[in-house]
């Protein structure tokens, strides 16, 4: 589609068959900031069907402050909110994770969406790293500072994900 361009694109491993990718896109002339979910294997890489998150400019500060205090001796089931996202620390089977998941607040259901992502907190500080480098270069490009030598257009299925 051509009203939707990938501007910045980082990815690192999860397991040996996910990873987390953490994009700035403009879709629909909107910017957006994406975390999803991708598996692959020798042949094949995907995205995983209702995992993907976005943000908007206007909450990335929001985002960034809260990643940014989350001590290295964190408590478990904490929370925080932005716009319709959970962030938490949780644990399941004796594992940490730091997980994004969407929350539906409606007149008939209360809890949880289909959207989230989940982070193991062995992986956070990479989770950090990538996000806050992605952050800069989002703020550079709001700023018009970065300069864009090769723009990819989006396909449906890239789309789709986003939301």
């Amino acid at each position: 589609m051509e009203d939707s361009k990938i501007i910045y694109t980082k990815t690192f491993e999860i397991t040996k068959s996910n990873s987390v990718t953490i994009q700035i896109s403009n879709f629909k002339w909107k910017d957006l900031l994406n975390i999803y979910k991708s598996s692959f294997s020798d042949t094949y890489t995907w995205i995983v069907k209702n995992n993907s998150i976005a943000f908007t400019p206007d909450q990335l500060e929001e985002l960034k402050n809260i990643i940014s205090d989350i001590p290295k001796d964190y408590e478990i089931k904490e929370y925080w909110m932005v716009w319709k996202y959970k962030l938490y620390i949780s644990t399941f089977n004796w594992n940490n994770s730091f997980q994004i998941r969407e929350w539906v607040e409606s007149e008939t259901y209360t809890w949880y969406g289909k959207k989230w992502v989940s982070i193991s907190m062995n992986k956070f500080d990479e989770f950090k790293l990538a996000l806050f480098e992605v952050l800069d270069m989002f703020e550079k490009y709001l700023k018009w500072d970065l300069q864009l030598d090769s723009k990819k257009v989006a396909n449906d299925d890239e789309i789709e994900s986003y939301f």
